[in-house]
């Protein structure tokens, strides 16, 4: 996203301002220049302020530590453990979603 802010700005400001004679009236430069402007603008205030917010994962495990023993539901509704997988297989790859609602 930022790099098409990025783009579209340059895009934008060398319409409207690097050849004045055969752009001379032309709104599209402009656009591309104030469409560049609001997506950086947004992608800065995301990337700099709103992830900022959220909370720490102090819980989380690092990467190389064991995992904890824990059970889920399968797709049918089965019980499955952790141990399970690992006597089924040589690894196993667990992947931490740390939603924020």
């Amino acid at each position: 996203m930022f790099a098409v802010g990025g783009v579209l700005l340059v895009l934008g400001l060398f319409r409207a301002f690097g050849k004045p004679r055969v752009y001379r009236g032309k709104i599209f430069g402009p656009v591309l220049a104030t469409l560049g402007i609001v997506m950086l603008g947004l992608f800065s205030y995301i990337f700099f302020y709103a992830l900022r917010q959220l909370p720490p994962s102090t819980g989380a495990p690092r990467i190389g530590q064991k995992a904890p023993e824990f059970n889920l539901l399968d797709q049918d509704g089965k019980d499955v453990s952790i141990q399970a997988l690992v006597s089924r297989s040589k690894a196993v790859a667990l992947i931490f979603y740390r939603g924020f609602w």
